[in-house]
């Protein structure tokens, strides 16, 4: 029992000090982690995820990526394609199910670039989540 403890105890510590460097690494990773979940609990932390980018947010954070810039530009097909859909009503509620698709990649615009560590600290807590989950 004391070793789930201080492994658990450890991750939380590793957690809090990515969090000092990265003001949006908890809310990665909560979002990340509510995929499986319901979509309001997903809506619910891509909200923190964005609330909180917008709080961090400095000008020298701002990029552009090739890659999300597509996530962008498919997003903004889809709102094209109102203009020609049969069903204008079922089309809207669809795009705002299709939101994370231009809201995601503009917080990634937003905070600053995640380094290499962070990355492999992201998939390995993605990763524990996941196996919490199941």
């Amino acid at each position: 029992m004391t070793n789930i403890f201080n492994f658990l105890n450890n991750v939380f510590q590793e957690i809090s000090q990515e969090n000092k460097i990265n003001k949006s690494f908890i809310f990665i990773i909560f979002l990340l982690l509510s995929i499986p979940l319901s979509l309001a609990i997903n809506n619910i932390c891509l909200g923190l995820l964005f609330i909180s980018t917008i709080i961090y947010f400095k000008k020298y954070n701002f990029k552009l990526d090739y890659n999300l810039n597509l996530l962008i530009f498919l997003y903004l097909l889809m709102v094209i394609s109102v203009f020609w859909s049969i069903d204008v009503n079922s089309t809207k509620t669809a795009l705002l199910k299709e939101l994370p698709l231009l809201i995601i990649p503009a917080c990634f615009f937003l905070f600053q670039e995640l380094t290499k560590e962070t990355k492999q600290k992201t998939i390995k807590y993605y990763s524990y989540g996941i196996v919490l989950f199941s």
